[in-house]
């Protein structure tokens, strides 16, 4: 019992932090098509960033192969779009959804999911649910203006509760770290299209202790996730390395009003 609480409360909480690792404009296709493509749509304001046009309903549809927990689809819309934030709702089709807030800066972006002590929250079909609320959030997730061999850091206090099938609750508290680094421009070509996309690295490491069953268990997970960001679409594709797995996440489709 306390392995497997200990291993799906900290599968979870992966899940989300993962998930809002900067994941993401219309229709699928080449670069530059008549369905929409790089150069389509310039957003303006608090929230304009040439690598994650932040429009509301905008969407973005990825497909993971090689999970922990099998293939898997995956879409980003912009649910919530303000002058100095927007909010991402990520729907699974395992079953599970996330709702994200980001906050903006001059085109500084900065994944906060519980800023202020609004938790984030996740559900599954199966019965489980987890809060999580994020503090003391400092440093960016995407900024502005990214060149080749930028470095740039994002570190926040985690802590979250978890409501297992079986009726058991577990909590987690500790830190999340990431540093990112833009390696240069790359072409890559996925089902959505042939992109010119900027490569950024980010290596991760949750410190954290998990109660769960009863037992006090100290936790440490590192992430590698290498990120392609085309200009004025977004991310169209990822690549994740962890203690569980090493997963691919390609972008299907998408689309900007």
């Amino acid at each position: 019992m306390k392995k497997h609480s200990v291993f799906l409360i900290t599968g979870v909480l992966l899940l989300v932090v993962l998930s809002s690792c900067g994941l993401p404009a219309s229709g699928t296709g080449s670069e530059g098509g008549s369905t929409g493509g790089e150069g389509s749509t310039s957003p303006s304001g608090n929230c304009a960033n040439p690598l994650l046009p932040v429009v509301l309903d905008a969407s973005w549809n990825f497909k993971s192969t090689e999970s922990v927990i099998g293939e898997y689809d995956l879409s980003y819309t912009v649910s919530n779009a303000g002058s100095d934030g927007f909010t991402f709702l990520v729907t699974y089709s395992t079953g599970v959804s996330v709702s994200q807030d980001w906050s903006c800066d001059s085109g500084n972006l900065t994944q906060i999911d519980t800023g202020g002590g609004v938790a984030g929250t996740l559900s599954t079909n199966s019965g489980l649910t987890s809060e999580m609320v994020t503090e003391n959030v400092v440093g960016v997730t995407l900024p502005a203006v990214v060149a080749a061999n930028d470095t740039w850091t994002l570190t926040q206090d985690i802590s979250s509760t978890t409501n297992l099938p079986d009726g058991s609750v577990g909590t987690v508290e500790g830190s999340y770290s990431t540093t990112f680094t833009a390696v240069g421009t790359e072409q890559v070509t996925v089902v959505a299209g042939t992109f010119n996309a900027m490569r950024i690295q980010a290596e991760q490491v949750f410190d954290m202790i998990v109660h769960a069953a009863g037992f006090d268990v100290p936790t440490t997970i590192t992430n590698s996730s290498t990120f392609w960001y085309a200009q004025n679409v977004g991310i169209v594709k990822m690549i994740n390395v962890n203690d569980f797995e090493t997963e691919t996440i390609e972008l299907q489709s998408y689309f900007i009003p």
